[in-house]
């Protein structure tokens, strides 16, 4: 009597194939970013993207004095300094300075290499959330690639890619925590490092801890396996470990401004003007003309101030002045406006369906996306920029 055939068992190659295949979209995407970077990294003016002169000053001081500066010492000097220290080492391997035209070749090479990380986490992201349906990663990763912000600030030397990458890793971690019945010590000691570094880049990064510690206390009351005593320990352990890896920054800050988010907007660093208008009502219920004339349409109004930033390069990379903006194609940008307006559209009919999914069946890990959404929205309606 014949025996059944039994399943063939997977073959380390058929495994690699398969491995490939999953992170195909990601290399397609990172080999069109090479090319456009490639085609603008000559291109682009010295002192091209926003307060672009101040972050190098910054950079340049690491550099020549081994040291960091104090907030007043410079425009952008009250920054956190990750980026900055990560830009003169990178710097200092290649053996170059800011001053020299290899050097701020090497920062946009730099820039490049962390807007690809973002994306590829975004994708890592998307395939934990939907683990049997990769077209959405696939069209998420696609979105993320083709924002305007990701691809104009990562062109540029700013702390902003750096944070928006590292606050990208911090929800990738959580969700991890999330979803494992029993996650290891190590997960947590990587989301508080995470967090301590995402606010090390960026002081904005505050916004994301109350999502996410909120999401965490969430889901462990939710299984009931652990006890409140236990609940605290490993908010604390998280706590301690981003206090320890950015607290020194900012209490820095406290010890000689008494303030430890001191910025440019602080009187006692800098006087500057401010548009009239921000944060009145008047400025919450313009529209403006963004989508016929988008240039510094920021001014405006909050609806056509957030079309400007996020459809396209609307603040003309904080130039000031038309006759002196990056060397985008100003016309295709002008049209992307518009284009821009249908996967938009789609995005805000997914953040709408998933408000109704969260509110029918409410789980941690959609009150952390959904809740940072909202989070870092409210702070964007209140922040004058």
């Amino acid at each position: 009597m014949a025996q059944a055939s039994q399943p063939a068992s997977p073959t380390l190659g058929n495994c690699v194939r398969d491995r490939l295949r999953e992170i195909l979209p990601v290399a397609v995407l990172a080999g069109l970013w090479g090319v456009l970077f490639a085609n603008n990294l000559g291109a682009l003016p010295r002192l091209t993207g926003f307060d672009a002169k101040a972050h190098l000053d910054y950079i340049r001081y690491i550099q020549e004095h081994g040291s960091l500066p104090l907030a007043s010492q410079g425009w952008e000097m009250y920054q956190p300094p990750l980026y900055y220290l990560l830009s003169a080492a990178w710097l200092g391997l290649l053996r170059l300075s800011v001053a020299d035209p290899g050097g701020l070749m090497a920062l946009r090479i730099l820039g490049l290499v962390i807007g690809i990380a973002h994306f590829a986490i975004v994708w890592a992201t998307l395939r934990m959330l939907f683990p049997f349906e990769r077209s959405k990663a696939g069209w998420g990763i696609l979105l993320a690639a083709c924002l305007p912000p990701m691809l104009y600030l990562s062109q540029y030397v700013t702390n902003e890619a750096l944070a928006a990458m590292m606050v990208s890793t911090c929800v990738w971690l959580t969700l991890r925590v999330l979803r494992q019945e029993r996650p290891a010590w190590m997960l947590y000691t990587g989301l508080g490092l995470c967090l301590g570094g995402a606010l090390l880049a960026k002081s904005s990064a505050f916004l994301v801890l109350p999502p996410i510690l909120c999401a965490l206390v969430w889901k462990w009351f939710e299984r009931r396996a652990i006890s409140p005593a236990q609940i605290a320990s490993r908010i604390c352990f998280i706590i301690a470990l981003c206090i320890v890896t950015s607290g020194w920054h900012y209490a820095r800050q406290w010890i000689h401004y008494g303030n430890p988010l001191i910025g440019n907007w602080d009187p006692t660093l800098f006087s500057w003007w401010q548009e009239n208008g921000y944060r009145t009502s008047s400025f919450y219920l313009r529209f403006g003309n963004v989508l016929f004339n988008p240039w510094c349409s920021t001014f405006q109004g909050f609806w056509g101030r957030s079309i400007c930033h996020a459809l396209g390069d609307g603040l003309l990379g904080g130039a000031g002045d038309f006759f002196v903006r990056p060397p985008w194609n100003m016309d295709l940008m002008a049209i992307g406006y518009w284009l821009a307006l249908v996967p938009s559209l789609a995005a805000l009919t997914g953040a709408i369906l998933a408000l109704l999914k969260f509110i029918r069946h409410p789980s941690a890990e959609w009150f952390l996306l959904l809740g940072l959404s909202a989070w870092f929205f409210g702070h964007w309606a209140i922040c004058p920029w």
